[in-house]
């Protein structure tokens, strides 16, 4: 109990810092007036395994559209991908190779490909096709179950991702594909990829990755194209396909 109070205090923290100007009828204010309260309400949901998200609501902004959860449910999604990526980045090695983690950036994956460019004369770099929209959740399901096992924290994720959203009043079930931009989401489309990265263990190559978008540095031709029907393989057994090659 100690452990889940820990971390919904750090993403409660974290919810709060984020939403420091936002609109006063926000229900942040009201949750962080009686944070005491509903931190002892929620935990004792989540460890009884009966808490369930509410619908998100869906905004257009600037021409996309976006989720919003309510207060309570941000707190608990963000505790849950801070618990995921504490936990499960360290054991699976994805920040040696990942760009879009906590520590790189896109700055860091531009030098890194500069660098690596002088080493290797074949690449291949290529990203998935609606990579966000593609993602299934009963495979999102089989891909986490295998190393979370805990019951309650993989309903919270099925709900995530079976979930039901408001738009306009209307309510839709969603079974395909997961939000953009939310940070449980971020954490899912990492490790979804975990076997593909598995990749960057071959040898006389190297491996750099931005969430969908991939580089593949080879020493000889031959081992790219080995490379890429590794690529395709993988990606297929995820029910995922490549975008179209882009040119360095």
């Amino acid at each position: 109990m100690t452990q889940v109070v820990r971390h919904l205090d750090a993403a409660f923290a974290h919810v709060c810092h984020s939403k420091l100007k936002i609109h006063h009828n926000h229900d942040i204010w009201d949750v962080r007036f009686n944070w005491v309260q509903r931190r002892l309400e929620l935990v004792s949901n989540l460890l009884s395994g009966s808490y369930y998200l509410s619908p998100a609501k869906s905004v257009c902004i600037d021409g996309h559209s976006i989720l919003v959860w309510n207060a309570i449910d941000t707190i608990v999604l963000k505790a849950i991908s801070m618990t995921l990526e504490k936990y499960l980045y360290p054991m699976l090695g994805v920040y040696k190779h990942c760009y879009h983690t906590k520590g790189h950036g896109l700055k860091s994956a531009i030098k890194a490909t500069v660098a690596t460019l002088k080493d290797y004369a074949f690449v291949f770099k290529t990203d998935i096709k609606n990579y966000y929209a593609s993602l299934n959740a009963h495979r999102i399901q089989d891909c986490l179950g295998r190393w979370i096992k805990d019951r309650r924290m993989m309903r919270l994720v099925w709900q995530y991702n079976d979930r039901v959203e408001d738009v306009n009043g209307t309510y839709y079930s969603c079974k395909q594909g997961i939000p953009k931009g939310g940070a449980l989401s971020v954490v899912i489309g990492t490790l979804y990829l975990i076997d593909l990265d598995q990749l960057r263990h071959q040898k006389n190559s190297h491996f750099i990755r931005y969430m969908d978008d991939i580089i593949i540095f080879c020493k000889t031709r031959y081992s790219l194209k080995r490379m890429v029907k590794q690529v395709y393989r993988i990606l297929d057994q995820l029910k995922l396909k490549l975008a179209y090659s882009k040119p360095l």
